[in-house]
């Protein structure tokens, strides 16, 4: 089976450069025999090879002398020695200088097939791993950070500038503006874009399992932990951390964190060894940390540290002249997502766009337009179905204003039901200090369809606690 692997055979004994060349033609490879060194450079002048097989031992130039003159000339093509049995000091001593194996005489067919096999794996792997780094680089690259008003211009020069540091990051902005966007974008335009980006959303882990999670735990040091855990911060050695919703990090943890952040070193709960760890953080947050610190929500301590460098991401409403660049890079995204050609959008519906608040944001702004591709019968969107912002007309103008509203009627009667069922969640929730029990009693549905409900529509039950409730249930968790 022909392979579009090349292989330079070179080698003196023209029976053993024959018994390879006929055993490597046979596996599909295009193979090229030279008799010595210097006839194995010239080729490389002219042609490129994925593999040299080359004995060590020959005139005019052997395989040690090639192998210095290849990587003398920054060539990295894989090399795989032959030689003596006597000779395998020089071999080891080859494999120093970047050979990728050698083999002794006589050479044992199927062991010859199974190094090559094995380097080209090697070479495969490390192609695809290059490969994927660059699609994550150009992913995360300032170009999809969609914008050019003055306020996401300010932003690339910060994050251009913050990128080359190891300074600790705080990214604050509204829900689905793209902090984690950004986020990736500092890391994978960093000289720490080889190691690891760790994204770990403080919200979605339990009390009793973001501990294990960020530091690791050892075999026996609580019940379920029947064997060793490396967490995340040492995993991430090298790269970057981002904690998302930091806000949400509980008290005891954060005392924890703010002792890795001051001493770089980290240690599994159970375990008595202290793990250097060389980590940079950048933390997000849709919270006002600062008044969370003055209501002892938040440590103050922590703040400072994690707020070297502060990074707003503007939100939508406030930079309404990128809607038009960001209409056009969400249609290209869902065109070929959707195998269609929407060519754009009506001029009715870009007004309608920018008159719209996104309470949602880019997230909110991704997912009308997705709608819209999947659902256009022709080749411009013609009509859009925005959300209404329900709390406002209910609170200026009442229930009866809404059904009186063209736009609203015209939203269609799901979106409207969806805002309508939003909005009372909400007001219970609020009433009873973010309370489920008393919450699902008063609305009259069971606790888990509350919670199913409060999902779909992005809401946390500590959004509704009021400061005397969250201050006593941070007492009885000191106690």
């Amino acid at each position: 089976m022909k392979t579009s692997k090349s292989i330079l055979i070179v080698e003196d004994d023209k029976h053993v450069s024959g018994m390879i060349n006929r055993l490597l033609s046979k596996e599909g490879y295009g193979v090229d025999v030279v008799q010595n060194g210097q006839e194995a450079l010239n080729r490389f002048k002219d042609s490129c090879y994925d593999l040299l097989i080359s004995d060590i031992s020959m005139p005019v130039m052997g395989g040690i002398e090639l192998l210095k003159e290849l990587r003398k000339d920054a060539n990295d093509v894989e090399i795989i020695l032959i030689t003596g049995f006597g000779n395998i000091n020089d071999a080891v001593e080859a494999m120093k200088l970047g050979a990728s194996d050698y083999i002794t005489k006589p050479v044992s067919n199927e062991q010859l097939k199974l190094i090559i096999r094995r380097v080209f794996e090697k070479q495969s792997l490390i192609s695809e791993v290059a490969a994927l780094h660059k699609v994550a680089k150009d992913r995360y690259s300032f170009s999809n950070i969609i914008g050019k008003s003055k306020k996401m211009q300010e932003l690339y020069d910060v994050i251009s500038t913050v990128s080359s540091t190891d300074a600790n990051i705080l990214i604050t902005g509204d829900t689905g503006t793209g902090k984690e966007l950004v986020a990736k974008a500092i890391h994978f335009n960093s000289l720490r874009n080889k190691k690891p980006f760790v994204p770990i959303n403080c919200a979605a882990l339990p009390e009793n399992i973001i501990e294990s999670e960020l530091f690791g735990h050892e075999s026996g040091s609580f019940t379920g932990a029947v064997k060793r855990k490396v967490g995340k911060f040492e995993f991430c050695s090298g790269g970057t951390i981002f904690l998302d919703e930091m806000s949400s990090m509980p008290l005891s943890v954060q005392a924890k964190l703010l002792r890795v952040l001051q001493e770089k070193k980290v240690e599994r709960l159970g375990g008595n060894e202290s793990i250097d760890v060389d980590v940079r953080i950048v933390t997000a947050t849709n919270k006002d940390l600062p008044d969370m610190v003055s209501k002892e929500k938040f440590r103050e301590d922590l703040f400072f540290r994690l707020n070297v460098i502060p990074i707003n991401v503007p939100p939508l409403k406030e930079r309404k002249e990128d809607i038009p660049l960001l209409a056009n890079h969400f249609l290209e995204k869902y065109n070929k997502a959707n195998n269609k050609e929407i060519k754009g959008v009506s001029g009715d519906v870009l007004n309608d766009m920018i008159s719209y608040d996104w309470p949602g944001n880019v997230r909110e702004f991704e997912n009308i337009i997705e709608r819209a591709v999947i659902m256009a019968k022709k080749d411009i969107i013609a009509e859009i179905n925005l959300p209404v912002d329900i709390s406002t007309t209910l609170m200026h103008e009442g229930p009866k204003a809404i059904l009186a509203n063209d736009q609203i009627v015209g939203s269609g009667l799901q979106i409207f039901m969806e805002n309508c069922e939003k909005e009372y969640i909400m007001k219970v929730l609020k009433k009873f200090d973010g309370n489920i029990k008393a919450s699902s009693e008063y609305a009259k549905t069971e606790e888990k369809t509350l919670y199913r409900r409060m999902k779909k529509y992005n809401l946390s039950k500590d959004d509704f606690k009021t400061t005397d409730s969250v201050s006593a249930s941070i007492v009885r968790s000191q106690d």
